[in-house]
């Protein structure tokens, strides 16, 4: 797992972002530091992580997770395995079981786009992920990841989900997008019926130009 400090103002408290599959920082560039540290988590093709940072981590007096996509099920994996004191979390367009067919990306869905990853292919999925009114916005500031990098990481993530079942839900919130086509909002509200409070949103899946600063994903 990669990280990525984009704000560091030496506060007690902060975010922390579990990005989605085959991302990372450039999408957000357009989101303004508050007064949280932030920190990005990106590119799951490994789980584990230093125990630098995971102390530094635990030593913010106050811990926020925003987590998207599949990074919904990561932090979920992460607070549990490192214990961590969390004081609100919020999902954004992902659940608990990401490979479902009522509940998440149907398999034959999951399979396929690992199977097929091409260039032009992953091209037409960050269309579909934003929606074709926002492609101007995210043509400029795509993911810098390279194609191998990125089809390791998706099928290192199938294993995971497969191997490491989660014990609890660390979410206070979900935010559900109507006009999302990756993540259906009926398989989310599926999933996430009567464990938490749902938020509906008239967006796409990539559903964070709605929002200034990172303080307002954490809210």
């Amino acid at each position: 797992m990669k990280h990525k400090f984009l704000y560091k103002n030496n506060s007690n408290s902060a975010i922390l972002f579990f990005n989605g599959w085959g991302c990372d920082e450039k999408p957000f560039s357009f989101i303004q530091s508050g007064s949280s540290d932030v920190l990005m988590m990106y590119d799951y093709s490994a789980l584990d992580i230093s125990r630098e940072l995971i102390s530094e981590i635990k030593s913010y007096k106050y811990l926020y997770v925003a987590a998207w996509s599949f990074g919904v099920w990561v932090a979920q994996y992460f607070a549990e395995k490192h214990e961590l004191n969390i004081s609100k979390a919020v999902a954004y367009n992902g659940t608990l079981n990401p490979i479902h067919t009522s509940e998440g990306i149907p398999e034959v869905i999951a399979q396929l786009t690992l199977d097929k990853l091409t260039d032009v292919s992953l091209q037409k999925f960050q269309k579909r992920m934003v929606g074709e009114a926002n492609w101007s916005k995210i043509e400029q500031n795509l993911p810098k990841r390279d194609l191998e990098n990125i089809r390791s990481e998706l099928q290192s993530l199938y294993g995971f989900f497969n191997t490491n079942p989660l014990e609890g839900n660390i979410f206070n919130k979900v935010v559900c997008s109507k006009n999302d086509v990756i993540f259906s909002i009926q398989n989310q509200k599926n999933f996430w019926r009567g464990k938490t409070d749902i938020t509906e949103v008239n967006e796409p899946h990539f559903c964070f130009y709605r929002y200034k600063k990172w303080y307002e994903l954490a809210v």
